[in-house]
């Protein structure tokens, strides 16, 4: 089925499709099917797609696409109770596909900006009376002034945001219109679905402007602090994986020379003594368990010194001295005078040791 008869499956002869652009749209009527919309919000003269699946909303497209192709998109100040704000906007539908799932995928534009009047029906879909909310574009020095500085900002957020097209630089300054330029903003950046709705609500084109504007600082704010923050996390991990390459060329190095690592060297000394000594079962695997620790640690680090004093005295305390008790009570003080290290008490335990 080609998309122009999926758009217009149970419809005969919906009206024509006007070509883009608030000037060219239909008159908007004083009833609308209205669609209740959760955490959207859908400003004037913006391009959206919409995914809807709530049949109550996808009957009221059904009645929209049978008339004039409008309705009205409020969000849902209280979803269970299905309350809409009083303030939203005519929505004019430029495409619309049904999938066999039973939802439906459309391409909408807003018109402008509505106030719900009184809600008429609530089955079954929601229709409501509502008048239209002119918003002049006011541009005195002021707003000039307020329109460049939004401008730049949104720039500046565009360069530290991957997501966001570049192009869409151009797009924001090409707009002359500062309450449309307040819209066209207000779509690109993170913010609440409360904040959107105010956006919306708010009067006037100066304090619109101010608004949008805070709300980029600090989305500016935030993306800065999350670049340094992952700046700082990729030095830190360089840093550590050049030290490893260096130690693993430092390694091969001494090979080909025929050196041997003083580490490992002592490694393959405590290795032979665990396998000379007569250690009970589990104490062996103990002892090769620490020295697999001991192995990977670098040899600054306190906790290397910790388990190299436990496997020297593991291996060279004779047996026939050290109960099979003794042996994990001797581990634990080591580990418990290696964590206290540094401190005043793990110096009087090591003095009385």
């Amino acid at each position: 089925m080609t998309e122009e008869k999926r758009e217009e499956q149970g419809h005969t002869q919906p009206p024509p499709l006007p070509t883009e652009g608030p000037g060219q749209l239909p008159p908007i009527p004083q009833v609308l099917p209205l669609l209740g919309m959760e955490d959207t919000v859908i400003y004037p003269w913006t391009v959206v797609p919409l995914i809807l699946r709530a049949p109550k909303l996808i009957k009221a497209v059904d009645a929209a696409m049978a008339e004039g192709r409008i309705v009205g998109a409020f969000m849902l100040k209280d979803k269970e109770k299905e309350v809409p704000y009083e303030t939203g906007s005519a929505v004019f539908i430029h495409r619309m596909l049904k999938f066999p799932d039973g939802s439906m995928r459309l391409m909408v534009q807003g018109m402008a900006k509505l106030r719900l009047k009184a809600i008429q029906e609530r089955e079954p879909f929601l229709k409501g009376e509502v008048e239209v909310v002119e918003e002049p574009e006011e541009k005195d020095e002021r707003v000039e002034a307020l329109m460049r500085a939004v401008v730049g900002l949104y720039q500046r957020m565009i360069s530290l945001t991957p997501y966001i097209p570049d192009e869409l630089q151009a797009a924001a300054m090409s707009i002359e219109e500062p309450i449309r330029l307040v819209y066209f903003i207000a779509t690109m950046v993170r913010m609440k679905p409360e904040e959107r709705q105010e956006i919306l609500e708010i009067e006037g084109a100066e304090e619109k402007l101010k608004r949008i504007s805070a709300i980029l600082q600090r989305e500016i704010g935030l993306l800065e602090l999350g670049a340094k923050i992952q700046s700082q996390v990729q030095e830190e991990l360089s840093k550590s994986q050049r030290e490893y390459f260096l130690r693993e060329q430092l390694k091969a190095i001494k090979r080909e020379l025929g050196e041997e690592d003083e580490v490992q060297v002592e490694i393959k000394e405590f290795r032979e003594k665990i396998s000379a000594a007569n250690l009970p079962e589990y104490v062996r695997k103990e002892a090769e368990r620490e020295l697999s620790r001991l192995e990977k640690l670098p040899p600054a680090s306190a906790e290397y010194g910790v388990i190299r004093t436990y496997l020297v005295w593991l291996v060279e305390v004779p047996r026939s001295k050290t109960s099979v008790g003794s042996v994990e009570l001797e581990r634990g003080m080591w580990e418990r005078d290696g964590n206290h290290y540094d401190s005043r008490e793990g110096k009087r335990r090591r003095r009385e040791n």
